[in-house]
């Protein structure tokens, strides 16, 4: 959805009552604490790069893809 894309993370499965979330920033409290106060429980971050989750979010049409200059 469009705060997966505003807070640069992407969830991707729970672990017991954890959601595991794929960020490119993971020692980003702000978002970490966003995220777990819209779903209302924990997270835990893992880290990807920026460039793998932009990817994931244009396919899944959460963001619009750049044009290459």
């Amino acid at each position: 959805n469009a705060d997966a894309a505003r807070l640069h993370c992407l969830p991707l499965h729970r672990e017991g009552s954890l959601l595991v979330v794929a960020m490119s920033d993971p020692l980003d409290l702000r978002a970490l604490n966003e995220v777990e106060h819209l779903i209302g429980g924990r997270v835990r971050p893992i880290v990807t790069t920026e460039a793998a989750l932009r990817r994931v979010l244009q396919a899944r049409g959460e963001i619009q893809a750049h044009p290459r200059a």
